[in-house]
């Protein structure tokens, strides 16, 4: 059987070559494309469909790098990429890539070596991701970082939450529904990030004429777990606050789940509020 080393050899042109003629015609100059398929016609030569199949889909493919692939947020950011990628015929593929589980080499390889159009990160991009973005710019693939306050904003497209603001409209909802008692959970991340979540909370309750107490204020791990261990906190206090607002989902579930498991009922006899909730509801509401 005929295969792409006998092109090669037959034709005199490297096995580089051959494969650009399959993946990348318009990269070679006519006169080279006539002695190719010329060798082609003449050894009745088929290319690997399987092949050929997967680097025109990762040619047409953008990478989503997740370092919190449980957290429910990212459900609704995978749900977006994918409706508009279909629509725009591109694939998506998502890397799993928590904290300390991936290297440099490791991203480039990935992410250099299967031909994608462009990478979002939904990740903290701290020192770690320096080379790789540098690696992709050069490369000239196209780079999106989802929440992420970093030095790359000059190299990328970056899409940020307002976090001073859903903080301050979170509490602000909350006071709306009659609650003046109300408990922040937040877990440390971004200090930058969790500052102004945690300052749009205080300065609405102080608009508000309500009155702040930093016992209020609770920390925590950005987990399931860490909203079960901040429930026990919070019911132990006795401060009898009327709602809970979370500056993270995963924690909002986390408590509701001990609070069930002690028949606390959600909202009936505390409301609990998650703040990607409330981002989610509001985007809902845009059209």
């Amino acid at each position: 059987m005929v295969n792409i080393k006998d092109i090669s050899k037959i034709s005199g042109f490297s096995t580089a070559t051959i494969s650009r003629y399959f993946n990348y015609p318009e990269s070679l100059k006519n006169s080279t494309k006539i002695i190719i398929e010329k060798v082609i016609a003449e050894t009745s030569y088929r290319p690997s469909g399987i092949a050929q199949s997967m680097r025109r889909q990762l040619s047409n493919s953008i990478a989503i790098i997740l370092e919190e692939i449980t957290n429910p947020f990212y459900s609704g950011v995978l749900f977006g990429a994918e409706r508009c990628a279909v629509e725009n015929n591109f694939d998506i593929y998502v890397i799993n890539a928590q904290e300390g589980k991936i290297d440099t080499k490791t991203y480039n390889n990935i992410l250099l070596s299967k031909g994608f159009k462009g990478v979002v990160f939904c990740c903290d991009m701290n020192e770690k991701y320096n080379n790789i973005i540098d690696e992709l710019v050069k490369n000239k693939i196209h780079i999106v970082l989802l929440n992420s306050t970093s030095n790359f904003n000059d190299k990328c497209t970056t899409i940020c939450t307002n976090n001073y603001k859903a903080a301050f409209e979170g509490t602000e909802y909350l006071i709306d529904k009659g609650h003046n008692n109300i408990g922040l959970v937040y877990f440390k991340k971004n200090d930058d990030e969790i500052n102004q979540r945690r300052q749009g909370y205080i300065d609405a309750l102080i608009k508000n004429k309500i009155k702040f107490s930093p016992s209020f204020i609770y920390e925590t791990d950005s987990s399931f777990e860490g909203g079960k261990k901040v429930a026990e906190e919070i019911l132990n206090k006795s401060l009898n606050h009327t709602a809970i607002f979370c500056l993270s989902d995963q924690i909002a579930i986390g408590i509701i789940k001990y609070f069930k498991k002690l028949n606390v009922r959600v909202p009936e006899d505390i409301s609990i509020l998650g703040l990607t909730i409330l981002i989610m509801l509001k985007l809902s509401n845009l059209n």
